[in-house]
């Protein structure tokens, strides 16, 4: 007896994990069956010798029920699974691929296969498995990301542009962010870029606030002592030289700010440094001669913006970095001086530093190694912060951006 003269029910190990899927689904109505009680004249399936009863699925042509099916599931599998594919989606499979590793992505052989059906019911589904978005017919390892990946790409971000600057709708930052991953470079030619610029200009977001002269903060640098034995000069602690950082979160690619924390633990923890007798760290203490005036996210609750500092160590483009560069231009553009943020690494706050001037602004006062630093270092002056208050003659400058 060949294959469409057998006799299937949804009994059978080769076929019952589909069943149990479309009985999840709320799929009841499966084509090339019938349910019944006594089919034919059969008490039990010919084929795995279970009892048919009144609420068992008998496939009666197995060929046609494989590829009817088949295609039905991938059609489920496609609409609720597969938001876009790498035809359609510029984003997150991009950004993936260029900047991370790609075994990460998801696929369409893991998807399929993770259900666990036979090897028939698998290759007809691979026949008509497509993108929900595009209607790109897929191939197995072709990767895709959810609709809810999708949304969520942007979602954190849409958010804090709608939190943080009045009058936004969520369309607007969805459209900005997508812009901004495009064109990191161009912000101020989107509308709504041109409005955050004008906010941060007219000081109309919450907690811009001044940093008073006297307030200290600490910036380090591994060594290893087998290659360097000398603790490194003051000139060493400072930020790089314009054009050779690399993207930061509130530093574009090149361009060069000052990363500095409120404590010993947070520099070390930021940086991962575990004492040891081949491995030391150098210590610089700053010194602000200057008030500054700066953005304080710490309780806006801005994950993006209470996030891990760079120190100036990365080598790769990152995703989401992007909108952080674009606010930490603006308020460059606008004679802000820095950006005051939670670290994650530790109990305690990271400071970004920019338009600053050495020795006029800011000092390094003293340069001490790990071993030493604990006992000598004076207290951290707990700095005190006042409104930031716009005169007339600021509202009126023409700033460039």
């Amino acid at each position: 007896m060949d294959d469409c003269e057998r006799i299937f029910c949804s009994n059978c190990k080769e076929y019952r994990m589909v069943f149990e899927v479309l009985e999840e689904w709320q799929i009841y109505d499966v084509p090339e069956t019938v349910r019944g009680y006594k089919y034919n004249g059969l008490d039990e399936c010919s084929e795995c010798g279970n009892d048919i009863m009144l609420g068992t699925y008998v496939i009666e042509d197995i060929e046609f029920f494989t590829c009817s099916v088949g295609e039905l599931i991938a059609k489920r599998i496609s609409e609720t699974e597969i938001g876009e594919c790498q035809l359609c989606n510029e984003d997150i499979i991009l950004y993936t691929q260029k900047h991370e590793d790609p075994s990460d992505l998801k696929n369409v052989y893991e998807l399929v296969e993770g259900y666990g059906f036979s090897a028939g019911i698998s290759s007809e589904i691979y026949s008509n498995i497509f993108c929900s978005n595009c209607g790109n017919q897929l191939d197995s390892y072709d990767p895709y990301v959810t609709a809810g990946e999708v949304e969520n790409w942007y979602s954190d971000e849409v958010e804090i542009v709608i939190n943080t600057f009045s009058g936004t709708t969520e369309r607007e930052g969805q459209g900005f962010m997508k812009y901004l991953l495009k064109n990191p470079m161009l912000g101020m030619n989107h509308e709504l870029g041109q409005k955050i610029f004008l906010q941060i200009k007219n000081g109309d977001i919450p907690n811009l606030v001044t940093l008073q002269a006297g307030s200290r903060f600490l910036r380090g640098r591994k060594r290893n002592n087998n290659e360097r034995i000398a603790n490194y000069i003051p000139e060493e602690l400072w930020n790089p030289p314009e054009g050779i950082p690399s993207q930061g979160r509130y530093n574009p690619p090149g361009i060069s700010s000052l990363y500095m924390a409120s404590s010993i633990e947070v520099v070390c923890n930021e940086l991962g440094f575990i004492y040891s007798e081949g491995n030391s760290i150098d210590f610089a203490e700053f010194l602000l001669l200057e008030d500054m005036r700066v953005w304080d996210v710490r309780d806006l609750d801005i994950e993006i913006f209470n996030s891990m500092p760079s120190f100036n160590q990365g080598l790769k483009l990152s995703y989401e970095y992007i909108f952080p560069n674009f606010i930490a231009q603006c308020l460059m553009a606008n004679n802000y001086n820095g950006i005051i943020y939670n670290s994650t690494r530790g109990d305690g706050f990271n400071f970004c530093l920019f338009n600053f001037k050495r020795e006029k602004d800011i000092v390094i006062e003293r340069v001490l190694p790990y071993n030493s630093i604990q006992s000598q270092l004076k207290p951290l002056k707990k700095f005190l912060v006042k409104p930031v208050t716009i005169s007339e003659e600021q509202e009126q400058d023409d700033l460039p951006f």
